[in-house]
Order: structure tokens, then sequence, then C-alpha cells
């Protein structure tokens, strides 16, 4: 089966946007690129709340759990990966100047 690649958002799809994060899960193992895409690693923190709210929305949404309990489970998960990081997950690629 081909790369299943997502769309680019709608409301930035025509615009003058750039891409931050693409990530892909082969083989239950996560492969990601990025950009750092922001002057202040703080708004990171903003991209990941965004990011988890939107993933609780989806399962609730899929009636697979309610958003509370898809925020609760992510918010948990993270916690305990920041705390103990999956093996493996300290590795990265070589880092390239984009400019």
């Amino acid at each position: 089966m081909p790369y299943n690649a997502l769309n680019p958002p709608p409301l930035v799809r025509d615009k003058d946007a750039n891409e931050v994060m693409r990530i892909a899960v082969h083989n239950g193992e996560l492969h990601m690129s990025l950009r750092r895409g922001f002057q202040d690693p703080g708004l990171w923190g903003l991209l990941l709340v965004d990011a988890a709210r939107h993933v609780a929305r989806a399962y609730a949404h899929d009636k697979i759990v309610s958003e509370e309990e898809a925020l609760e489970r992510i918010r948990t998960g993270f916690e305990k990966a920041i705390r103990e990081p999956p093996e493996g997950s300290s590795e990265t690629t070589e880092i390239k100047d984009t400019q």
C-alpha cells in the first residue's frame, strides 16, 4: 500500500504557509519530519496542545471514548513519555539547514 498522506488544512491550502511537522506510523513506529517553525520553542507547547485537542475530538466523534477521556489519556501518555522516553525515541536523523 502506498504512503497515505493527509491533505493540507483547508484554510491554508492556497495560502503562503509552511508545514512544520509530518508524522507517519509504519509497523507501529513513528517516523517524523519537522521544521523548527517558531522562534520561541514554547510555541511548540501550543501546537502540541492544539493537536491533542483535535485528536481527542476525533476519538469522541468516532464514539471510541469521550473527548475528556481521550484528552486525559493523551496527557497521561505524554507525561509518562516525558519522564521515561520510549526506547529509540531519542534517535534523530541529520539536521539540515533549510535556508
